[in-house]
């Protein structure tokens, strides 16, 4: 699938159900999408919206679970494997809620 067939994917589902964060995503087991690496220095996708993913750095060394830095990464601007690895987040966020609203449904 192409970088632009994956993120057309990814923005059919944010807008069909809302941005989330990948902790609200229970299949998903709130695993974040590495973006980055520098030494001990660790960059996570974490929370998906239209235009993109908000990003925070983690120091891996610390004791403290707390980002250090954070800032907004458009999709364009990310590898195919991490678009990839969004869409399947996306894909599972989709399916809780569409069980959700079948559930209501009912």
């Amino acid at each position: 699938m192409q970088k632009k067939t994956i993120i057309k994917n990814i923005k059919r589902i944010i807008n069909k159900f809302g941005s989330f964060s990948a902790g609200e995503v229970e299949q998903n087991d709130g695993q974040s999408v590495g973006v980055g690496q520098i030494g001990d220095l660790i960059a996570l996708a974490e929370h998906f919206n239209l235009n993109g993913a908000d990003v925070e750095v983690y120091d891996t060394t610390s004791s403290n679970d707390d980002s250090i830095h954070s800032y907004k990464q458009d999709y364009e601007l990310m590898t195919k494997d991490e678009l990839q690895d969004i869409l399947i987040i996306c894909e599972f966020y989709e399916a809780e809620k569409l069980k959700t609203e079948k559930r209501i449904s009912n």
